[in-house]
C-alpha cells in the first residue's frame, strides 16, 4: 500500500512523506462499515482496504491519509462533496427513507 502510494505520488508530482506508522488499517471501512475483504486472482475486491488522501491537493503527508474501502475511495474520488450531497438528497426523496 505504501509503495504503490509512493509511485502514484511520483507520477502525479504530489508530496509523499508518510511512513508505515502513519497508516492505520482497522477491520472495517469507517465510511461504509463493511469488513475489509481481499480480492482473488489479482482482482481487487470493492471492500479491499485502500489508502485515501483526505485532501487530495495536500498529497500523502502525515495527518492527510486514512484507510477506507476501495468502493468508498472510488465514490469519493469520482464525485465532489456537492455531487455526493445531491445524490444523497435525491435518494432520500426518491425512497422517502429516513436516512
Amino acid at each position: 500500500m505504501l509503495s504503490l502510494a509512493n509511485q502514484r505520488a511520483k507520477r502525479a508530482g504530489i508530496p509523499f512523506s508518510i511512513t508505515e506508522q502513519d497508516i492505520t488499517i482497522g477491520t472495517k471501512c469507517p465510511v461504509l462499515g463493511v469488513p475489509y475483504e481481499t480480492g482473488k486472482n489479482h482482482i481487487p475486491h470493492p471492500h479491499a482496504p485502500s489508502l485515501d488522501r483526505i485532501d487530495p491537493a495536500l498529497g500523502y503527508v502525515p495527518g492527510n491519509v486514512v484507510v477506507i474501502s476501495r468502493m468508498a475511495n472510488m465514490i469519493k474520488h469520482d464525485a465532489s462533496f456537492e455531487q455526493i450531497g445531491k445524490v444523497y438528497r435525491w435518494l432520500k426523496r426518491l425512497t422517502r427513507r429516513p436516512y
